[in-house]
């Protein structure tokens, strides 16, 4: 059966994407297996098996599936309850957060995980002494409520809402000491307790001995694969630099391990069988010690198939290696196939075992000095094959690509090859000789003092940065078939079949694009606090109204589409949770014009939207004030300002408890037969009652959770549909008035940001 693994994984895969779009019952894919697999037996046609295992792989993912829809639909979720949970995962640094498995909520058993935060000191409860921690393998009895999670949900953008809850995570429990009411001690897995939690405990305290601040973070990420207690800096260094999986537990820190082990076993004389296993075990520690990430397991399992190859003496191949590695994991964690880190490694590795050979066997006959060909080419090209396999998926995830990773890997990699096992000879050495452990320590904080520099040098240059925004599935795919193309072009069979499906991939991506037309939209992003709405007009211009407090989602947001002009942008009032996130615009992005609430005294805007002003002023960026009556042009859509007038700035520095949220533009735009009216978190609605502001569409002001929303303006408004923002709690009174009036209510915090696009003059509506 030629390339049987290969073909195995492909029906897996196809599996889990059927499972993902279409709804299949058990039942039905059963009898399908069984029929399969009586026609294979009497007709001996492997291809029956793989559509049987595509099946399987199907019933595999609807399992997981069932797991996910318990989860979101939890029933229990903020009210008091009797809950019992197990600690299993602790905190190795001094952060108040546990991961729990949840055993029994109200004395009913009950599948789950859940973080665990602690409030308080332990010194007011009776039950526990002041050195008080909790331990993994804790059984605690508590009375109190889940939180679900509330993370932002918007386009393009990863929900960590759903990234949890894949990983089974139903919710928080926040709790304080006097919450507690029994506590069994350790009653976890003995070998995780006694075995990987020690070892684990023992590298981060032997690393926090001889290294501090960055270079410390450096080696536990590049060790253990543990980055939460990095800073955001020093991670984002290594992303712009391109050299992020360095931090990811992979083949390069597996190998290295793995090749220690084979220079050391021999000189203790274990060889073979006994060798064999150790090197087993010991992989599979280390793997336990880092959590069993997927780039991880991956590397594992083809260490651990390359040593029974070795041992059976079978020739063994890499890549049939890693598709089997792939087979597993995906059999264990379906979900798996959705995993960043899943993708980038199994891309990586796939493109260096097919690239790279092909790449050295035109130097190889070359009279080329050994030294360029083996430390300088080679790498060069396991470099640049790495490259071409996680480029499409990076740019898909993350929006930009570092167009000179290839030379930032090429020096960083050999020096993590070095820093790695030196880190692991410090912990080894610091059992037995602590001095020759410093010592080597010291070597070894150079050595990651070099990394970070050299990362923190490529990562300067912006310029180096490619950012198209998300490329479309389609582009990602014809891709990898032009790079298969160019690998296998001798296969006639295969060059056929490929020529033919770009032809056809190309069509439709040309077309598509061509007969694509522009329509407006407008995107209610869901932010923590603040209103943030991105309008994207029919002729390219685009338009903020308000940027919420500071936060990274619009800026993400906006490469995410590849924007990186901003035509108009409006703060509605002086509030930071409307003009905040602009302060996180101003390096990656050209702002051209500020449309600011009209001041009658114009030195009084410095104090009201500092530090934003200043920035406004160096940036050299044209301010327009709003007033009254003004209608803005250039944006090919009708856009008035109804408000604030002059009389009401006025009474901002005569009235010293003025509302500055009544200094808030208002504006309507027009698109065809569809009006929108935008208040900002206007207060008095009366300030807009005679003005004409019946539309179709409300922007509800401050959030609806203010009795500012009153009858009168739902009354004047008349809207079909009303957009709720913000983290806030909706009045009840509002609810009373969309239920009344039967309108179309959508809230951003309930269902995530909100799409609006006008096709035809047709409202399409969409949630993330």
């Amino acid at each position: 059966m030629r390339y049987a693994a290969l073909k195995a994984i492909i029906a897996i895969v196809l599996g889990i994407i059927l499972a993902q779009y279409v709804s299949i019952p058990n039942l039905y894919l059963l009898i399908g297996i069984v029929v399969l697999l009586i026609l294979s037996f009497s007709t001996k046609t492997y291809l029956l098996l793989y559509c049987v295992l595509l099946f399987a792989s199907t019933i595999n993912y609807n399992g997981f599936k069932a797991q996910q829809n318990q989860i979101k639909s939890f029933p229990l979720y903020d009210t008091p309850v009797k809950i019992r949970v197990q600690i299993i995962e602790t905190n190795l640094t001094e952060t108040s957060r546990y991961s729990a498995k949840l055993l029994k909520i109200n004395n009913s058993p009950v599948s789950g995980k859940i973080f665990l935060y602690l409030k308080s000191t332990p010194s007011e409860s009776s039950l526990v002494k002041e050195d008080f921690v909790l331990s993994y393998g804790d059984i605690i009895d508590l009375k109190s409520k889940i939180t679900a999670f509330d993370f932002p949900r918007n386009p393009n953008l990863i929900d960590y809402n759903r990234y949890y809850h894949k990983q089974g995570h139903l919710g928080s429990l926040f709790i304080s000491f006097q919450d507690i009411d029994t506590i069994i001690r350790r009653r976890g897995n003995w070998l995780t307790q006694y075995l990987i939690l020690p070892v684990r405990q023992y590298f981060f305290k032997t690393i926090d001995k001889y290294l501090v601040n960055n270079q410390k973070d450096l080696l536990i990420g590049m060790l253990l694969g543990e980055k939460r207690e990095m800073s955001k800096n020093l991670r984002a260094t290594f992303a712009d630099a391109g050299v992020a999986h360095i931090l990811a537990v992979s083949g390069l820190h597996i190998g290295i391990l793995i090749g220690l082990l084979f220079l050391f076993l021999p000189i203790i004389r274990i060889r073979r069988l006994p060798a064999l296993i150790i090197i087993i075990v010991v992989t599979i520690i280390y793997l336990a010690l880092i959590g069993f990430k997927t780039s991880a397991v991956r590397a594992g399992l083809m260490i651990i198939l390359a040593c029974l190859g070795l041992f059976l003496e079978r020739r063994y191949e890499p890549i049939n290696g890693v598709f089997i590695a792939g087979i597993i994991i995906l059999l264990i964690s379906p979900q798996a196939l959705t995993d960043i880190g899943f993708q980038l490694s199994f891309s990586a590795t796939i493109a260096i075992l097919l690239i790279t050979p092909r790449l050295y066997n035109t130097i190889k006959d070359k009279k080329i000095p050994k030294l360029v060909k083996f430390y300088i080419l080679l790498p060069l090209f396991v470099s640049f094959s790495a490259s071409i396999g996680t480029a499409p998926i990076i740019l898909y995830h993350f929006y930009q690509y570092p167009i000179l990773v290839i030379f930032a890997n090429l020096i960083i990699v050999p020096l993590v090859a070095l820093a790695l096992p030196l880190g692991f000879l410090v912990i080894l050495m610091n059992l037995f000789l602590s001095v020759v452990a410093g010592i080597y320590a010291n070597t070894l904080w150079l050595i990651l003092r070099v990394i970070i520099f050299i990362s923190e040098k490529f990562a300067s240059l912006k310029w180096q940065m490619l950012e198209i925004g998300r490329p479309p599935v389609l582009s990602i795919t014809l891709f990898y078939l032009s790079v298969l193309l160019v690998l296998f072009w001798k296969n006639l069979k295969f060059r056929k079949i490929s020529i033919f499906v770009l032809l056809i991939g190309l069509n439709v991506f040309i077309w598509n694009k061509a007969l694509q037309q522009k329509h407006l939209t407008i995107t209610f992003l869901d932010i923590k606090q603040g209103d943030a709405i991105f309008l994207d007009f029919p002729n390219g211009k685009k338009m903020m109204i308000d940027a919420g407090e500071p936060n990274e989602i619009i800026p993400r947001f906006l490469k995410s589409k590849g924007i990186r002009n901003i035509d108009l942008a409006v703060i509605t009032h002086p509030h930071l949770d409307h003009y905040g996130g602009y302060l996180n615009l101003f390096n990656d992005f050209k702002i051209s014009t500020f449309l600011i609430a009209t001041d009658v005294r114009r030195d009084t805007l410095d104090t009201l939207y500092n530090p934003l002003i200043d920035t406004i002023k160096s940036k050299g960026i044209k301010i327009i004030l709003a007033d009254q009556g003004q209608i803005i042009e250039g944006l090919e859509l009708d856009i008035d300002v109804l408000s604030p007038n002059q009389s009401i700035q006025r009474m901002y520095f005569i009235d010293d408890n003025f509302n500055l949220n009544d200094l808030s533009i208002v504006l309507k735009i027009k698109y065809n037969n569809t009006s929108f009216l935008f208040p900002g978190d206007l207060d008095d609605t009366d300030i807009i009652a005679e003005q004409p502001i019946q539309s179709q569409i409300l922007k509800s002001p401050h959030h609806a959770s203010k009795i500012a929303n009153n009858q009168i303006l739902f009354d004047k408004v008349k809207p079909q549909y009303l957009i709720i923002t913000g983290r806030k709690k909706i009045n009840p009174d509002v609810l009373a008035i969309i239920e009344q009036y039967q309108i179309n209510a959508y809230n951003t915090r309930k269902d995530g940001a909100l799409t609006i696009t006008i096709k035809n003059q047709i409202l399409h509506f969409q949630h993330y």
